[in-house]
């Protein structure tokens, strides 16, 4: 379970693409002293004010990639409660030394990978309409970021203190979970509706 943790903390980081604190998951435990196989739901859910149209525009189906990005998209993540369950339940090491190995990559660097290299080419164009994203995806000269790069996360890095300090309440409540609310719903392309009310 500890080595689980602190893997879903590093891959929020080097493939944020596919796995991350705002994603959802589902774990597997298999005790096997007592020949017992439990399991946590962690996907994400929907926005309370969720309904049937909400990929609708102008009485349209949006298609997948227009639905997908932006803020439209983005429902209650589940990743943050479930590492902190599965610690509860399963975990030897203290809270706070599984959050070590990401930090320390956060802050002090790894190298961009072929697969991230691709993400951010296939969709570049979008990428560089959010500036949280054009700003660390990309160069200055608006370059999109290759194999081998160096990549820092200051703000992932902050993100884990806080969660290595209060538990899976950083993100679900306080300064974090307004800033998300903001981005969510202010997002200019594709708003969403994901409240503070919601994350709690």
């Amino acid at each position: 379970a500890d080595a689980m943790i602190a893997a879903q903390l590093v891959l929020g980081l080097v493939e944020p693409q596919s796995s991350g604190l705002g994603g959802g998951a589902f774990a597997l435990y298999y005790d096997a002293d007592q020949k017992r196989l439990s399991s946590i739901d962690a996907r994400e859910t929907a926005p309370g004010l969720a309904g049937p149209f909400l990929f609708y525009k102008d009485g349209q189906a949006l298609g997948f990639k227009e639905a997908q990005l932006g803020g439209r998209s983005v429902g209650v993540p589940g990743v943050p409660k479930l590492l902190e369950q599965m610690h509860q339940a399963y975990g030897k090491l203290t809270w706070m030394e599984l959050f070590e190995p990401a930090i320390d990559l956060a802050e002090h660097g790894f190298q961009v990978t072929p697969r991230l290299e691709g993400m951010i080419e296939a969709y570049a164009e979008n990428l560089k309409n959010f500036d949280g994203a054009k700003g660390y995806l990309f160069t200055l000269d608006g370059q999109s970021l290759k194999r081998g790069d160096v990549l820092k996360n200051k703000d992932y890095a902050e993100t884990l203190r806080d969660m290595a300090f209060s538990g899976s309440s950083a993100i679900y409540e306080g300064p974090l979970a307004e800033e998300i609310e903001s981005v969510v719903q202010n997002y200019a392309e594709n708003p969403g509706i994901l409240t503070r009310q919601d994350l709690q």
